[in-house]
């Protein structure tokens, strides 16, 4: 749960350090020797960090900023956003597109579960979920 909650503080601070979309996602593993730097559908599998270019015809300036690793043990981790979001933009004033949360929980320990809130301003909560 820390390196989640490491990720959505840096993607926030660059968004406002850089004055620029940056985008929060979890990480793609196909590609050539099966890693491509590019956003993915599991959040188990890593997360990164991305700023965004600011047109779209010059897309080649997307900048990744930061990789996290696939979290270690047997977890569940699943994000829930407005409107069926799969990552999260901060822009440039550190607001986010839309509010969502991710469920963190244990195999181990399935009636535990923690729970990491988003709100529009890019603020983060914790609750314990059972």
């Amino acid at each position: 749960m820390w390196e989640l909650t490491q990720a959505v503080q840096f993607a926030r601070s660059q968004a406002l350090t850089r004055g620029q979309v940056i985008r929060l996602c979890p990480e793609s593993h196909t590609g050539p020797a099966g890693r491509q730097i590019g956003c993915g559908q599991d959040w188990r599998q890593g997360f990164l960090v991305k700023a965004l270019a600011m047109d779209a015809q010059d897309a080649t300036k997307n900048q990744v900023l930061r990789v996290f690793a696939p979290l270690a043990g047997p977890v569940h981790l699943s994000f829930r956003g407005l409107r069926g979001a799969e990552a999260i933009d901060f822009n440039a004033l550190g607001d986010t597109n839309n509010n969502g949360s991710f469920r963190y929980q244990y195999d181990a320990a399935p009636k535990i579960a923690r729970r990491l809130v988003i709100n529009r301003t890019g603020r983060l909560r914790v609750e314990l979920t059972a």
